[in-house]
């Protein structure tokens, strides 16, 4: 996972991964998938006017733009 490869190569954040963890403790899975609606609908809660994707991977990732 990618968080193991940035805690290993970033020694200097330790406190931050400390936290990390302790605050995802109770998580089934270390990372949690939020579908795509739900990101548009929180980017037009935080008052972004346009966002569209604008990087995708076999409809598995993808990268939003905003502006606000």
């Amino acid at each position: 996972m990618w968080w193991d490869r940035l805690e290993h190569n970033e020694k200097n954040l330790g406190t931050f991964f400390q936290d990390r963890k302790a605050r995802f403790a109770a998580s089934e899975a270390s990372e949690k998938i939020c579908p795509i609606e739900t990101h548009r609908k929180l980017l037009r809660e935080s008052g972004f006017k346009e966002f569209s994707v604008i990087w995708q991977d076999a409809f598995q990732s993808r990268i939003l733009m905003g502006i606000r």
